[in-house]
């Protein structure tokens, strides 16, 4: 680890890499229609991401040193002792689920995209995923109902379905749902 750190973070060449590949893309970025963020929310991920890699190395080198702690437990006892993420957003890294404000009419990948973008929560969608795989991934109209008591739409809900759905064209399986496939 102290060789990641002093080999790649302390020279620049983490940042140097970062500003070498965001050369690369950057203008097709800007460029692109189809794009999953504007061009100013790029930018500013491309921004966070150098904050958060040189934040990261600074807490590895601190656990390395023995002055930030390295273990949960000790982190929850000594919260002072952590390197300060200061106004780093890990939002600002963006986002799979939406991109420009939400989806594209029609979605993505002919409709693969969540209404809310990237609003939907997080324990609202594990949980979600948890009523579908306890019920064997059948989106049955009871699984729907217990969909909509957590407070999905309609149209999120079919966007589960239509996930399903590319699991059966591609024959793969949804993680965590414990099916196999020959193809994995």
């Amino acid at each position: 680890m102290q060789e990641l750190i002093d080999s790649y973070f302390a020279d620049g060449k983490f940042e140097a890499k970062v500003q070498e590949l965001n050369t690369l893309i950057s203008n097709y970025v800007k460029e692109d229609s189809t794009a999953f963020c504007t061009y100013e929310e790029y930018q500013k991920a491309v921004k966070s991401l150098t904050t958060l890699g040189n934040l990261r190395a600074k807490s590895v080198q601190g656990q390395l040193e023995g002055t930030v702690p390295s273990t949960t437990a000790e982190q929850k006892v000594n919260s002072d002792k952590l390197i300060s993420a200061g106004d780093l957003n890990i939002r600002d890294l963006g986002s799979m689920l939406g991109g420009k404000g939400g989806p594209p009419q029609g979605g993505l990948n002919g409709g693969n995209q969540f209404p809310r973008g990237n609003s939907l929560d997080m324990d609202i969608m594990q949980k979600a995923m948890r009523i579908i795989q306890d019920a064997s991934g059948t989106i049955s109209d009871e699984v729907k109902t217990k969909l909509r008591e957590l407070g999905l739409n309609d149209e999120e809900i079919s966007m589960f379905e239509h996930m399903k759905n590319m699991e059966n064209t591609n024959n793969r399986p949804i993680p965590g749902r414990g099916n196999t496939s020959k193809n994995n």
